[in-house]
């Protein structure tokens, strides 16, 4: 009988344990410990690696070259503790990948145009998801060229066929910054939208992200035909108006794109953290982080000090989380390490701060983390982290937030 009672005390003291973790008010050391792995696992903690640092380690080199470079940089990045890289397919008009929408980038072959013996981003993604690393296809959707001149660019390249086809231009915008596609031209939207169709069907990727390239910040914008077109079917927006709605219609469309194929798949934007400057792209970057539909995060680059004279780290951080309301948007930041251990010019009396100071990144970290709508960072760039731009600044300041991770 004593056997019999000690074994219903044993059941009733199991029973009541599960019972107490279940409500939360008793956890073991180890189930701690697990719940903080999955914290870590969730919080994105990405590099972009820019078609610099793609041309570096891809042009003239044999795929075997290439995938040794590869594995150094993924080596890297996880023994680090990252996990997302956002690596540039398309820089301008082109592709960094094999395409058959995009002549291929004359940053890793010869001319553009050229073919390419092997596909570098699906080698990429292949050895990056061996380290449980995830691989964002990083797009300039409009840019095509810093030269305003149509014969530099490839015969098959879109924004040559639309010039051919098109007398009256509608489908470029061409001014003394370039040429950039039009996204008030269906056209050149179609064109925008085939790129990165074949990007979410041919690759093991976990999202889409636009950088901080819309209209182009000229006072010539050769748009006036569509816009008068707009006006003469009763359209009634500004000029200004109805070029942030292009821009957001664009974005929308991508979105919509993205989750037609997978409803996991991400897209987002990085734009300027500078608001300012947004308007004058025509980025409606508020309407994209407080309605649904557009965007599934935005990644604001918040490349500035804690001393900028125009543009303080927290000040600009408190903008942002007070402008992101929609709970299906996570707000990631972007971080200057490019900045660690030079001066920065255009920070007034703080253009110092990089070069006297060693844990800003590490402080940055710090100070997102106590937001609630904090999700990740991201760092610009690769190669200030880990490659040739390193600094001893820079190696500072990486393992000190490293640690923090």
């Amino acid at each position: 009988m004593k056997k019999i009672a000690v074994l219903f005390v044993a059941i009733f003291i199991l029973n009541l344990t599960s019972c107490l973790k279940s409500s939360g008010e008793a956890k073991t050391e180890t189930e701690v410990q697990a719940e903080v792995k999955v914290e870590e696992k969730t919080e994105m903690r990405g590099v972009w690696l820019s078609f610099y640092e793609v041309s570096d380690m891809c042009k003239g080199k044999t795929e075997e070259e290439y995938r040794e470079n590869v594995e150094d940089i993924i080596n890297n990045l996880s023994v680090n503790k990252f996990n997302t890289v956002f690596y540039q397919v398309r820089c301008f008009s082109d592709a960094l990948y094999k395409s058959s929408v995009f002549p291929t980038s004359k940053y890793i072959v010869e001319t553009e145009g050229d073919e390419i013996t092997f596909d570098p981003f699906e080698i990429f993604i292949e050895i990056a998801s061996q380290h449980n690393i995830d691989v964002h296809a990083w797009v300039n959707p409009l840019r095509i060229s810093y030269e305003n001149n149509i014969s530099s660019l490839s015969k098959n390249n879109p924004a040559k066929i639309l010039y051919n086809e098109d007398e009256d231009l509608s489908s470029l915008i061409i001014c003394e910054k370039g040429l950039f596609y039009n996204p008030a031209d269906e056209e050149a939207r179609k064109a925008i939208l085939s790129g990165v169709r074949e990007l979410i069907e041919n690759y093991d990727i976990k999202g889409v992200q636009f950088d901080d390239y819309f209209y182009p910040e000229c006072d010539d914008i050769n748009d006036g035909i569509l816009y008068n077109e707009y006006k003469d079917n009763n359209g009634e927006l500004t000029l200004e108006d109805w070029r942030k709605n292009n821009v957001s219609s664009l974005v929308s469309s991508v979105y919509n794109l993205v989750k037609s194929y997978n409803e996991d798949l991400q897209f987002g934007v990085s734009p300027s953290a500078n608001l300012e400057k947004n308007e004058k792209i025509y980025a409606d970057v508020k309407l994209w982080c407080q309605e649904d539909g557009f965007v599934d995060y935005i990644m604001p680059q918040v490349y500035y000090g804690f001393e900028n004279e125009t543009m303080p780290f927290r000040e600009t951080v408190n903008e942002w989380l007070s402008l992101c309301k929609s709970e299906k948007v996570r707000l990631y930041f972007g971080l200057a390490v490019y900045k660690c251990g030079v001066a920065d010019e255009n920070a007034g009396s703080g253009k110092n701060e990089w070069i006297e100071n060693n844990d800003i990144l590490l402080r940055q970290y710090e100070y997102l983390k106590l937001s609630d709508l904090f999700a990740g960072v991201s760092l610009y760039s690769y190669s200030y982290c880990f490659g040739k731009n390193v600094n001893e600044n820079s190696i500072n300041e990486i393992d000190s937030l490293v640690e923090k991770f």
